[in-house]
């Protein structure tokens, strides 16, 4: 998965059925690769996708542990998520499925 030519580092992707007896189901993005295993992942027929991405602001935190961690936010834009626009018609079986978003 990447975003004008750059992996997402960070985030989730959602697949959410048309069908309404549907269940939706996902997975995390790492390094622009997300896998989804076939037992918890989703049913054959035509899908919404939303993506996000947490992505360092380069900003740190301190968490309760006194450790520095990186401040992230959303780096997409709405129609990948919360208003997407993205599709995808999932096959039984494996399937590959790349998102290059723009």
């Amino acid at each position: 998965v990447t975003y004008r030519g750059e992996p997402i580092s960070v985030g989730t992707i959602t697949f959410i059925p048309k069908a309404e007896n549907g269940i939706r189901c996902g997975g995390l993005i790492d390094g622009g690769t997300y896998k989804i295993e076939p037992k918890v992942g989703p049913q054959p027929g035509p899908h919404r996708v939303e993506i996000r991405w947490a992505k360092a602001t380069g900003k740190k935190n301190k968490n309760e542990f006194g450790e520095e961690i990186d401040v992230r936010q959303e780096a997409l834009p709405d129609k990948f998520h919360a208003n997407s626009t993205l599709t995808a018609d999932i096959k039984s079986g494996a399937t590959v499925i790349n998102f290059e978003l723009e």
